[in-house]
């Protein structure tokens, strides 16, 4: 759960819309260069290696990979963005981020 506090407070800061932000509805998470958001990461404490090590964490938490239709085509802005969902990341709603919960392993016996 504190990881997604994390990610919460990271996309809810204006200073980051240029690389991480919600969708319009508030019910997606857009991240447009995961350098940088791996990196704040890393630098609240937290322990990963980059893009792959990020997405493993956000599946095992139940997020889902969703496609916006472009079939990773730039914007106007040339950001091709990685969009992410799970029922209880939504915008405006920081009491739901603690029914997020590690669903599964992914390593295969």
């Amino acid at each position: 759960m504190y990881s997604y506090l994390f990610c919460s407070r990271i996309v809810n800061n204006n200073d980051y819309s240029s690389w991480v932000k919600w969708s319009d509805n508030g019910d997606q998470l857009l991240i447009g260069d995961w350098e940088f958001f791996v990196d704040t990461l890393v630098d609240m404490g937290f322990s990963m290696s980059g893009r792959t090590s990020a997405m493993r964490n956000f599946y095992s938490h139940g997020f889902k990979l969703k496609s916006d239709g472009r079939h990773r085509i730039p914007d106007e802005n040339g950001v091709v963005w990685t969009i992410l969902q799970h029922d209880k990341f939504i915008r405006d709603k920081p009491e739901l981020l603690k029914d997020i919960i590690r669903t599964a392993s992914l390593r295969k016996n």
